[in-house]
């Protein structure tokens, strides 16, 4: 059980990377359309900047608590 959760956790951390990415990219096509003084035509990245904050959040969590838990049972 231990190393499915740190697997599963390490998972989440490589996704949210993914996602910040992603969103770094967004972020700076919007600073540009506004210094252009064009109007938005990209999406509004705040969706995407919390969806990251939680997936890293959450795959933090479980990466801790699956490594906490396979020291655990080593010593045992």
């Amino acid at each position: 059980m231990a190393r499915i959760v740190g697997i599963v956790g390490v998972v989440l951390i490589v996704v949210a990377l993914a996602l910040l990415f992603g969103n770094v990219i967004t972020i700076n096509k919007l600073d540009a359309i506004a210094s252009a003084l064009r109007t938005n035509v990209t999406t509004n990245p705040s969706p995407g900047v919390m969806l990251t904050f939680g997936l890293g959040t959450i795959g933090g969590l479980l990466a801790g608590a699956g490594g906490a838990m396979m020291v655990r049972s080593r010593r045992a």
